[in-house]
C-alpha cells in the first residue's frame, strides 16, 4: 500500500514545517488497504479529499496545503517509480534529472510506525507553470516546491521600443 504526500510552497513557509512533515510521515500507517491513517502535527487541520486526493491538510500559519494521494501497491519496481516521479518533480522545478545512482543522495528514508518506509525529498527550484505539483508514487514522498525567487536588485531590463509602440 502506498500514498504520496506533497507540501509545495516557498522556502520561508515550508522551512518551519519540515520537522512536523517528517513527524507526519513517520505516523503514516495502513490498517486497511488504500486507506492511510496518520497523526496530525500540532496546528495542522485535516480537510476532506477531492478528486484524486485522499485528504488535504492545512499546514502552518501560511496556509500551506499538504495533499495525500493513496495508491494501490504493486506494478513496477518501487525504486523506478520513485526515480521517475522525482525526475518529474525536478523538471517542474527547472532542475536536471538524476539517475538511479544519485537517488540515495537526494532522498532520506524515514521509518514509519507500521514498519514501512517513507522516502523524503526536499527540492528548491524555480517552479514552472504555477499549477498543481505532482508527487512520486511512493509511500510518504514529500516535496518543497518554492515560489520563484525575487530578481536581484542589480538586474536591469533594457529594450528598444518598436516604431509605433508606446
Amino acid at each position: 500500500h502506498r500514498c504520496f504526500c506533497t507540501l509545495p510552497g516557498g522556502p520561508e513557509a515550508v522551512g518551519p514545517q519540515v520537522d512536523p512533515f517528517r513527524q507526519f510521515l513517520r505516523s503514516i500507517r495502513f490498517p486497511t488497504p488504500n486507506a492511510p491513517e496518520w497523526d496530525l502535527p500540532e496546528g495542522w487541520q485535516q480537510q476532506p479529499g477531492s478528486g484524486m486526493r485522499f485528504a488535504t491538510m492545512l499546514v502552518g500559519p501560511d496556509g500551506l496545503e499538504l495533499s495525500v494521494i493513496a495508491l494501490p501497491g504493486g506494478g513496477e519496481d518501487l525504486q523506478d517509480q520513485i526515480l521517475a516521479n522525482i525526475n518529474r518533480w525536478r523538471g517542474q522545478l527547472s532542475l536536471a534529472p538524476i539517475d538511479l545512482k544519485q537517488l540515495g543522495d537526494d532522498t532520506e528514508v524515514i521509518a514509519t510506525v507500521d514498519g514501512g518506509d517513507a522516502t523524503f525529498v526536499d527540492y528548491t527550484g524555480m517552479a514552472k507553470g504555477g499549477g498543481m505539483m505532482n508527487a512520486p508514487f511512493a509511500r510518504g514522498m514529500g516535496l518543497s516546491a518554492p515560489s520563484p525567487p525575487e530578481p536581484a536588485q542589480s538586474a536591469r531590463v533594457t529594450y528598444t521600443t518598436p516604431e509605433g509602440w508606446r
